[in-house]
């Protein structure tokens, strides 16, 4: 009896997976094109996107003319302010350049997302429906977070605080607020983070201010799709970080021992979770800040040679990866600053999971809206996991130091792309809509949610034995994830 059992689990097994895709994730979502209608690729879009700037600034190497002028500037003032008796006259020649690079970046990149939002009108969509979906969202994920049990009467120290109203108070900035001089720190963090011509695919949360900003490269990612289903899960994270510890602790509002206590409050079981399965997917801060620094800096360097070489120089490619070299050291002091706010939340030395825990846990929320997303059209499940995970995969252009997906891909902070895709795909309700068998039988592969440790109750015939009996999904050695 038993030998028919293992024969048919056998058989059941070997078909019983689903669709190609559940097979391997990563691959099935990295490697093909969105929807094969013959729409242009984000490289194809960005290479148009820059020529079309270069020749409305008149100015073929504006790019390039814009990094000069705030890195030149920005090396004066710094020469000028170290010597015994600073010129005044010297520091406001020097600023002005820096000023002046910073309103032409403020212009290239206004213009950049007018050149995108612009194409989005062939698919019928306009900035005001990206603002609507934006709000849709900053809404869902309030109800989201509002029900985990966890996040129920935690404070930071300063009187209770309301979810709901942390998330609904969140600025949304676009690079519109760059056209305002007032606005220069906005243009510097602009800057910094979606690159020299603002075509990095790219968002991010400043807690300081409270503040959700959207580079035009990520919108670029949205249009090689003509929807704006990929925004559930970028603006979902992003608004995350306003409920975790970022928004109060950075904004120096409580002592680091209260932002631990909530965050163990609010995450504890979630963080518990992937610690326990999944610590070898991750790199400490200073294995990561040692390859760029060594390997990764002179990576770039010989980049930018062989550019410089060329027969044809590639101003743009040249201005993108001499900016490159410059964010290395930026790069290297955001890891420090980084591992001094983990060691403070989880003292007296945070381990590698630990120094991802604020992305990790913000990747939480963002799974959270992609799992009601497909619930409510569980009909285009792949579609919208797609759509929401695309930008996860390895882009050269998008790579700041050239790192591919693979052993070398994260920094130290924030996961992996192949890491975040196959942690979503691990979802029981995400593999239910996608048609896949689920995980539920590898003891070492759990999904982790918000409120820590998640499997479905598996059916009779798929409880684990020594017999290997249908569903038990094998191990990816490499990865540390069944292969579903």
């Amino acid at each position: 009896m038993i030998c028919w059992w293992i024969i048919f689990g056998l058989a059941l097994n070997a078909g019983a997976s689903g669709p190609e895709y559940c097979n391997d994730v990563v691959k099935a979502l990295c490697s093909s094109p969105l929807d094969g209608k013959g729409r242009k690729t984000v490289e194809q879009l960005r290479s148009e996107i820059s020529a079309s700037l270069a020749k409305e600034m008149k100015d073929a190497n504006v790019l390039g003319n814009i990094s000069k002028s705030i890195t030149d500037g920005n090396a004066e003032l710094e020469a000028a302010s170290s010597k015994k008796k600073p010129s005044k006259a010297v520091i406001s020649r020097a600023q002005a350049k820096v000023d002046s690079g910073f309103r032409l970046y403020g212009r290239v990149i206004n213009r950049a997302q007018d050149l995108i939002l612009a194409r989005f009108k062939e698919y019928g969509i306009t900035e005001k429906d990206l603002s609507q979906r934006l709000e849709e969202i900053r809404a869902n994920v309030a109800n989201h977070v509002e029900k985990v049990s966890s996040f129920q009467g935690t404070s930071l120290g300063v009187g209770p605080i309301k979810i709901e109203n942390t998330i609904r108070t969140a600025r949304i900035v676009t690079v519109r607020s760059l056209l305002n001089p007032e606005n220069e720190p906005d243009a510097e963090t602009f800057y910094s983070e979606c690159g020299i011509d603002g075509l990095t695919s790219q968002a991010f949360y400043v807690g300081i201010d409270h503040g959700f900003r959207i580079c035009p490269g990520y919108l670029l990612d949205l249009l090689a799709d003509g929807s704006l289903d990929g925004l559930g899960f970028l603006a979902a994270h992003e608004l995350g970080h306003s409920v975790g510890v970022e928004k109060t602790y950075l904004g120096a509002y409580v002592s680091g021992a209260g932002a631990k206590r909530v965050m163990l409050k609010r995450y504890g079981p979630f963080l518990d979770c992937v610690e326990k399965y999944y610590a070898k997917n991750f790199t400490s801060i200073k294995e990561r800040k040692s390859y760029i620094q060594g390997p990764g800096l002179q990576a770039l360097k010989m980049t930018v040679a062989s550019l410089e070489q060329a027969k044809q120089r590639d101003l743009v490619a040249i201005a993108r990866a001499k900016r490159a070299i410059e964010t290395v050291s930026e790069t290297a002091d955001e890891m420090d600053s980084s591992l001094a706010v983990a060691n403070q939340l989880f003292p007296p030395k945070a381990n590698a999971v630990q120094t991802h825990a604020l992305e990790l846990c913000a990747d939480a929320i963002g799974n959270a809206e992609v799992e009601a997303e497909i619930a409510q059209r569980p009909k285009d499940a792949w579609g919208i996991f797609r759509r929401q995970y695309r930008s996860e995969c390895p882009s050269d252009g998008d790579s700041i130091l050239g790192l591919k997906y693979g052993a070398l891909d994260e920094d130290g902070m924030h996961p992996s792309g192949a890491y975040r895709i196959e942690a979503a795909a691990r979802n029981p309700a995400i593999r239910q809509a996608l048609g896949c068998r689920p995980l539920n039988l590898s003891p070492d592969s759990p999904f982790c949610g918000l409120s820590g440790e998640e499997r479905p109750t598996p059916t009779p015939w798929q409880t684990p034995t020594t017999f290997g009996f249908p569903g038990l999904p094998s191990i990816n050695t490499k990865t540390g994830t069944n292969g579903g």
